[in-house]
């Protein structure tokens, strides 16, 4: 018996090396994996969230949150230019929200039926004012206004209309994609100065009365004007294929400069002026920073990947900025030289403006990518290195965040609005232009 124990143990021996192997091979995985979890950047939950209704409200996409001491302003929009028809995908009403900063209860909500809301509110006077487009029932934006709201109460003020006509003349089979594919109408650009300018594109550059909303003057650019950005007493109006600089008090043009190099055409999207009204471009492919007078100061070449966000910029001159080229997408430290500092590969469209806070570090948002989850991605700004993750249910697109009394606030495609816990208490007081717009008020002004 005795013979036959040792036998069969003996037999069955290299079995049982085999499994011992295996056991400390599974050990030393499940250790490694665990200590590259504690190492690496995790997802950090939400203080809060506040959620939309989908079907019936719109969900965030264009812009960025505006805020006073006590409440953050957002408004809901749609994807519309991506749509085929879009007939199931346009809200009952789309929506202007008001959110207490502390802990995300609802003060008060406008409806605001079929208009939806294309750039992030902006506070000016105690006042709310946004853009917004209309729908009609075929799904077409047909025009363009501005409204204005009373920041505490939510009362509407005033509307004024800017862009009376838009052209739906297309195949209804291209639906809206069509409506955009052809250059009929993106989105109206909207800018203050905080205290009494108020500035809006569209088919015209306008400037209205910001108690009343009544016309002021108007420019004909000869083009779709859909961003802005103020500088004092000039004003930087872009449209997909040129900058203007004009002058506030009366809308006439100093100059204006063509995305052009050589034979070779570039799409433009948003803007920056810095202290020494010299003025950052995102192109198609580019980076360019231009003089005062619009001449080219340098050209940084991104390797064919689009920059369509508003780069953020620090008080030494450094640029942060992200770019769109799906899974080749990467987040760019430049130099005020226009000299490349250092690059990471995000793996995801980055529309999203990056937001520097005070604590060395730079936020930015982005889509869903192959192998990385949509969110807020958190890089220290001498390094490059990613520090932490804010993962989000949906995509980021052109909402973008900011911070405020340490809380990161931003909005996604499934119309989830979160406020994240962060290190920086504020955003970064000495940056040139912190983050899009330059500030939690959303006023793009510099001097």
């Amino acid at each position: 018996m005795m013979k036959k124990w040792f036998y069969t143990y003996n037999h069955k021996r290299p079995y049982v090396k085999r499994l011992l192997v295996i056991g400390v091979v599974i050990g030393l995985v499940a250790a490694s994996g665990l200590a590259l979890l504690l190492l690496s950047p995790s997802s950090t939950p939400a203080l809060f969230t506040y959620q939309t209704d989908l079907d019936t409200e719109g969900y965030f996409y264009y812009g960025s949150p505006a805020m006073d001491d006590q409440h953050v302003y957002i408004g809901t929009s749609v994807k519309w230019h991506h749509m085929a028809d879009g007939a199931s995908q346009i809200p009952d009403s789309f929506q202007l929200i008001c959110l207490d900063k502390s802990d995300g209860h609802l003060v008060w909500r406008h409806d605001l039926g079929r208009a939806e809301v294309q750039n992030g509110p902006m506070l000016l006077n105690g006042k709310v004012i946004i853009s917004v487009g209309y729908y009609n029932a075929s799904n077409y934006h047909t025009n363009a206004t501005v409204m204005a709201f009373n920041a505490s109460s939510g009362q509407p003020l005033w509307e004024t209309q800017v862009v009376a006509s838009v052209p739906t003349n297309y195949s209804i089979d291209g639906g809206p994609w069509d409506q955009q594919a052809n250059a009929a109408f993106l989105f109206q650009g909207l800018a203050t100065d905080g205290s009494e300018t108020l500035l809006v594109g569209g088919d015209k550059l306008r400037s209205l009365h910001p108690d009343n909303g009544s016309l002021l003057w108007e420019t004909d650019l000869g083009d779709n004007i859909n961003f802005i950005v103020m500088d004092g007493q000039s004003a930087y109006a872009c449209s997909r294929g040129h900058i203007y600089k004009v002058y506030v008090d009366n809308g006439s043009r100093d100059w204006d400069l063509q995305y052009q190099n050589g034979s070779q055409w570039h799409i433009g999207f948003q803007c920056v002026v810095l202290p020494d009204h010299s003025v950052l471009v995102g192109l198609s492919g580019y980076l360019w920073r231009l003089n005062s007078d619009g001449s080219l100061n340098w050209s940084f070449d991104t390797g064919g990947l689009d920059i369509r966000a508003q780069p953020a910029v620090d008080s030494l001159g450094n640029i942060y900025v992200g770019t769109k080229a799906n899974e080749q997408s990467v987040f760019f430290k430049i130099d005020s030289e226009g000299q490349e500092v250092w690059r990471v590969n995000v793996g995801a469209d980055m529309y999203s403006s990056p937001v520097l806070g005070d604590d060395g570090k730079v936020y930015v948002g982005s889509e869903n990518g192959p192998d990385v989850r949509c969110g807020i991605h958190v890089f220290d700004v001498d390094t490059g290195d990613l520090l932490q993750k804010f993962d989000t249910e949906a995509d980021l697109i052109w909402f973008s965040p900011i911070i405020s009394d340490g809380i990161l606030y931003v909005g996604d495609m499934r119309g989830v609005f979160y406020a994240f816990s962060v290190s920086s208490s504020e955003m970064d007081p000495n940056a040139m232009w912190p983050c899009r717009d330059n500030g939690p008020m959303r006023q793009a002004k510099t001097s």
